[in-house]
Parts: structure tokens; C-alpha cells; sequence
């Protein structure tokens, strides 16, 4: 695996959440950001989610090298054991993200698959957001 999969600076910066596309009918956990939402990697290895909030929410993530692609393990401090397990691809300015829903296994492929709970979320890379005035 070339070794910018676990050093992937392209990564880093504000994207623009697009789609979900996940199993129907049963709730998942997964990594935040709902369709329309601007979320942001940074070079330190945080995830915020809503960049439109005064104070958007985050957590750590790290990029991870794995046999079938880059990969990304999200987690909530204080609960290291529940990871989330990602696979991504980009694609210019197209970001696309397989995530293993409930803590599973890292997915082996960017696809969604409702057997295994893999769920796929695309993203935008965009300009930093204004913040919503009070």
C-alpha cells in the first residue's frame, strides 16, 4: 500500500455533504454530517461536523493504510473501542466514503451493501462557510 494513503493531504479541508445512501428501515450509527451540511478534516486529525454552528461538534479521526484502499477510523474520545471503520476514494473535488454502520469491520470496497451494513456518503469540497448569525 503506497504510503500516502496514511498521509493523504488532499483529504484535509471543508467539504460540502451531498448524499447518504444507506439501508432503509433501521438506524444505523455512522459518522456525522447530514446532506447539506459542511463538515471539515483537519491537518491534526479532527472531523467537525456543521461548520454553520457556532460551535460545530467534533472528534478525532486518523487516516489508516489497508489492503483495499485508504482508509479512516473515527471515534468519540472517552469510547476508543467504538471505532468506525471507513474506506474513501477522491476523485478532483468529489469525496466518497464507505463506512462500516455499528462498528463493524472496515468495509473492502467503496459500495454500499445492506447485508454488511456498509453505507456511502458523498461530499463536495468547498469554500470554508459563514457562520449563522444570533
Amino acid at each position: 500500500m503506497p504510503a500516502e494513503f496514511s498521509n493523504d493531504a488532499s483529504l484535509v479541508g471543508c467539504w460540502r455533504v451531498e448524499a447518504t445512501d444507506m439501508i432503509e428501515g433501521r438506524t444505523v450509527s455512522l459518522i456525522g454530517g447530514l446532506p447539506g451540511e459542511y463538515v471539515e478534516f483537519t491537518d491534526d486529525g479532527r472531523y467537525r461536523v456543521d461548520l454553520l454552528d457556532r460551535r460545530p461538534s467534533e472528534g478525532p479521526f486518523e487516516r489508516v493504510r489497508s489492503d483495499f484502499g485508504p482508509g479512516l477510523n473515527f471515534w468519540i474520545e472517552g469510547l476508543e473501542s467504538l471505532i468506525t471503520r471507513c474506506l474513501y476514494e477522491i476523485d478532483g473535488d468529489s469525496l466518497t466514503i464507505c463506512i462500516a454502520g455499528d462498528y463493524g469491520p472496515r468495509p473492502v470496497a467503496v459500495r454500499r451493501d445492506d447485508d454488511k451494513l456498509w453505507c456511502v456518503k458523498t461530499f463536495r469540497r468547498c469554500e470554508r462557510p459563514r457562520r449563522r448569525r444570533k
